[in-house]
């Protein structure tokens, strides 16, 4: 009849004892649980992995943010977008090569106008440092001939806005001329010439007057130089004439405050200038404008009287 162990119920063999209470007993009991143990972690966790690549593999599956048909309609419009802009680019680019060949072709051909065009914008692009570069030159070509222009554009404007009833200025040449205003109307060929020559007086007054100043500066400047950089100031005066003839030619009446504004930007121009060219202080060069601007005046006032009275004798 076969037996069996009380304590671990294992069955023994006839004769045998069981050493299931001996010390070897246990910890062989002990590694044989932990080696059952392992096997059941080891088991639990292949069943997680195997969940886990399950679950990545239905996230896999999920369906992408854009679906196919919108990711084909955004795919065309970025393409067709990109399309657009390379061929705006493509047609900016011959017009820009264009008007960069047309100025090529100007400068070559006209060479004088370009370089004149091109001066001339720097009066009105960086003032400032166009005037003091301008006034230190030795010598301004053409200062006569453009002092000759603005006296005529003067006689010619004065005639035009005196036609058109300027109100300013019909009142200012009224105060001038008095009853001599009719004349103006009565012979405009005599008016234009005597407007012209009073324009042209005006300016060489001025000269004279910086060559004077000048010399109590104790500066040896030629009278030439001193035309030369009043001839500059006359640039703003000039192109504000122009600009008053074409809006009368087009049927305005004329402002002269245009020439009023002008004429403060041709002494801004003066004391810019004179300074740079004499090497005057800020207090010395102050001084130097106010004689010549005071004694022009009165100068001025006596020549112009007197042919007014020559003019209506």
């Amino acid at each position: 009849m076969a037996r069996y162990c009380f304590y671990c119920g294992r069955e023994l063999a006839a004769g045998e004892r069981c050493r299931c209470k001996s010390p070897d007993a246990g910890s062989a009991g002990t590694s044989t649980a932990s080696a059952n143990a392992g096997r059941t972690t080891t088991s639990s966790s292949g069943s997680a992995s195997a969940g886990k690549s399950q679950s990545s593999a239905k996230k896999s599956r999920v369906t992408p943010l854009w679906p196919r048909g919108k990711s084909s309609k955004a795919q065309k419009t970025t393409g067709s977008s990109g399309a657009g802009r390379s061929g705006a680019n493509r047609s900016r680019q011959p017009l820009l090569s264009r008007l960069r060949t047309f100025r090529d072709q100007v400068r070559t051909l006209f060479p004088t106008l370009s370089r004149g065009i091109m001066t001339g914008a720097q009066y009105f692009i960086r003032p400032a440092s166009k005037i003091r570069q301008e006034s230190l030159r030795v010598s301004r070509p053409f200062s006569y001939l453009f002092i000759v222009f603005f006296a005529l554009l003067t006689g010619l404007l004065g005639l035009l806005m005196s036609r058109s009833g300027a109100p300013l200025y019909t009142t200012v040449v009224t105060l001038i001329l008095g009853r001599g205003l009719s004349l103006l109307y009565a012979r405009p060929y005599y008016a234009f010439a005597a407007i012209t020559g009073f324009s042209f007086l005006f300016v060489m007054v001025l000269c004279g007057a910086f060559y004077v100043a000048a010399r109590f500066s104790n500066r040896k400047p030629t009278f030439r130089k001193m035309v030369d950089l009043v001839s500059l100031s006359l640039v703003y005066p000039v192109a504000m004439e122009v600009f008053l003839l074409i809006t009368i030619l087009l049927g305005s009446r004329g402002s002269l405050s245009l020439i009023i504004v002008s004429i403060l930007l041709m002494s801004i121009t003066h004391l810019i200038s004179f300074r740079s060219a004499l090497a005057l202080t800020e207090d010395a060069v102050f001084f130097f404008l106010m004689f010549v601007y005071v004694s022009s005046y009165l100068l001025l006032s006596v020549l112009l009287s007197v042919g007014v009275r020559i003019l209506i004798a």
